[in-house]
C-alpha cells in the first residue's frame, strides 16, 4: 500500500470511535491472519492500532504459542483479553464480567443485551437478556408452537406429552 492510500485510510478511521476501532482491529486482523495474509488487510488494523495509540490505547497483539488481542487503556486502566486462540484451537472471547451484545444500527438508539455474566466465584450465568429472551421464545412456542424439535413435535406437545405421563405416573 503507498503512502496517499495509507493516508486516506488513517483519515477515514479516525472518525471512527475507539470501542469500534478495537472491533475493527479484531475483525480486520482475523480477517489477515486466517484468510487472505495480505497486506491491504494488515493495513485496516496496523492504522487502527496507530490511531488507538495516539488516543492513548495500547494494543497488543501476540503471535506464538497463543494468538491473541489484548486491549488496554492508557495511564493504568484495564487491560481486556479480547480474543485469543489458544494451543488446542479453541477460540476464547474474554470478557472481565459479561458477555453483552450491543444493536447500534438504529440511529440514536442503542441496544444492549446481555448474554452471559461470571459472578464471583467464575460461574457462567445466563445474563438478564438471554433469560428474557429464553422465557419469550418458551411463552411464545406454548402458543403459536412455530418450532419443531427432531422428532417433529412441538415444544408445547413435547411439555403437555410429560406433564400427562407425571401425572400417570403420580397416580
Amino acid at each position: 500500500m503507498d503512502d496517499e492510500q495509507a493516508l486516506i485510510m488513517k483519515e477515514a478511521l479516525e472518525g471512527f470511535d475507539t470501542p469500534h476501532l478495537q472491533k475493527l482491529i479484531v475483525v480486520a486482523y482475523d480477517r489477515w491472519n486466517w484468510d487472505t495474509g495480505t497486506d491491504a488487510d494488515k493495513a485496516w488494523f496496523t492504522i487502527a492500532e496507530q490511531i488507538l495509540t495516539e488516543r492513548g490505547v495500547s494494543v497488543v497483539t501476540n503471535i506464538g504459542n497463543t494468538t491473541n488481542i489484548v486491549f488496554s487503556m492508557g495511564n493504568g486502566g484495564p487491560t481486556v483479553d479480547v480474543l485469543t486462540m489458544d494451543q488446542g484451537g479453541d477460540l476464547v472471547l474474554g470478557t472481565k464480567k459479561s458477555l453483552k451484545l450491543k444493536n447500534t444500527d438504529a440511529a440514536g438508539v442503542t441496544m444492549e443485551c446481555e448474554l452471559f455474566d461470571v459472578d464471583t466465584s467464575g460461574n457462567l450465568n445466563l445474563g438478564w437478556s438471554l433469560q428474557q429472551a429464553i422465557i419469550n421464545f418458551v411463552a411464545q412456542e406454548m402458543v403459536a408452537g412455530s418450532f419443531t424439535a427432531n422428532n417433529g413435535q412441538h415444544l408445547k406437545q413435547i411439555i403437555e406429552n410429560k406433564a400427562v405421563e407425571a401425572i400417570r405416573n403420580a397416580l
